[in-house]
C-alpha cells in the first residue's frame, strides 16, 4: 500500500531553460567546477575563470570543453 500523494503548491510555473547549442548555464558550470554561482561571476569579471559567452547582455554561456579545460589546468597547477 502506497503512501497518499500530498498536492504540491506552486507559486509560479517551472521555467524551462533554453538550451544553446549544448552550451552550460551558469549553474551548471559553477557546478562542473565546484564553486557558486557568484564565484563563477566573480571568476568571469576578473578574467579568471572559464571562457565565457555572453548571448546577451544578461544571459551568459560556458562550453563544456572550455570548462573541463579550465578544471583541469587548475587541477595540473
Amino acid at each position: 500500500m502506497s503512501a497518499p500523494i500530498k498536492p504540491m503548491l506552486m507559486l509560479e510555473p517551472p521555467r524551462r531553460q533554453k538550451t544553446f547549442m549544448g552550451l552550460l548555464t551558469p549553474v551548471q558550470a559553477a557546478r562542473s567546477i565546484g564553486v557558486s554561482v557568484p564565484e563563477l561571476d566573480a571568476m568571469r569579471v576578473a578574467g579568471n575563470g572559464p571562457a565565457a559567452f555572453a548571448l546577451t547582455s544578461r544571459v551568459v554561456r560556458y562550453s563544456p570543453a572550455e570548462v573541463a579545460a579550465w578544471k583541469a589546468s587548475q587541477v595540473a597547477s
